[in-house]
């Protein structure tokens, strides 16, 4: 879990995620809370605005939109909003915490924009390499871990895993570098191992991320699954990283050998031409 800074709690965490308050992260904790009171200097957070298509700037403690003072929460427990504004533009992210002084848990439980607004733009960098359907269930998964439910916001990450690892089997296939049989009767790490060459170089080093997703959808709870969610989307992310890369450079050795061609054959015919 990151740690609790006012970045991840605006920018990254799911709401009905509960996070203990203790000692170490007291005054993190009521920086946060407090954040809308602050001075220009001390309540200041580096993100990412959605309404500006996520263009990176900074945003400033705005107001306190409602819910009882920080010493009341701290005591009794409650609700709490705060508001940030974008120096920028101008445009206003509103949030609720909650804080249960009987166990010291707090959770985000209301933001507008919603965290999946942070991060679904981020995900169309990912066009290249994703069908519009895998595109559109990376965005769920996204989506529902912000709304707290983290069993199936892994399903639509396996998913999509599982399609990076079909999709490299039939070009395998296609090249008869792979058997079907075999194939078929191999457990996920043996599969990837027989895709060795046709896999991101981060996905055959992080094989477990399949059993961690795997064991969150039939083992862990809700709350574990949440807490991990960040973790193994990274993971999913840096491995459509690779592909977007290796086809950019596909692509761009592609471009340079039709242009040295054409600048070729027009040297060649201005040579003839001169002879």
């Amino acid at each position: 879990m990151d740690e609790l800074s006012a970045e991840y709690v605006f920018f990254k965490m799911p709401l009905y995620s509960p996070f203990l308050i203790t000692g170490e992260n007291f005054e993190a904790f009521k920086h946060i809370l407090t954040f809308s009171l602050g001075s220009y200097d001390k309540n200041a957070v580096e993100g990412n605005n959605p309404f500006l298509g996520n263009k990176p700037t900074t945003f400033v403690g705005y107001g306190h939109p409602g819910g009882e003072d920080f010493e009341y929460i701290l005591k009794y427990g409650g609700l709490r909003g705060t508001s940030i504004r974008c120096v920028r533009d101008g445009h206003i992210l509103t949030y609720y915490f909650h804080f249960d002084s009987k166990t010291n848990k707090f959770m985000k439980v209301g933001q507008f924009p919603s965290v999946a607004d942070f991060q679904i733009q981020d995900l169309k960098k990912y066009r290249s390499v994703l069908s519009k359907d895998k595109l559109r269930e990376l965005g769920k998964a996204v989506g529902l871990a912000a709304n707290g439910v983290g069993i199936g916001s892994f399903v639509y990450l396996r998913r999509i895993f599982e399609d990076l690892i079909q999709e490299a089997y039939e070009l395998a296939f296609k090249e008869q570098k792979v058997d079907a049989e075999m194939f078929r009767k191999e457990r996920m790490d043996g599969k990837i191992v027989l895709l060795t060459d046709y896999l991101p170089e981060f996905l055959l080093k992080n094989k477990a991320l399949y059993s961690i997703m795997s064991l969150g959808i039939h083992s862990l709870s809700e709350e574990d699954c949440l807490m991990h969610f960040d973790a193994v989307k990274v993971g999913i992310e840096l491995i459509l990283d690779e592909k977007v890369e290796r086809l950019q450079r596909v692509n761009k050795l592609k471009e340079a050998n039709q242009k040295i061609e054409a600048i070729n054959q027009s040297l060649r015919q201005k040579i003839n031409k001169q002879q």
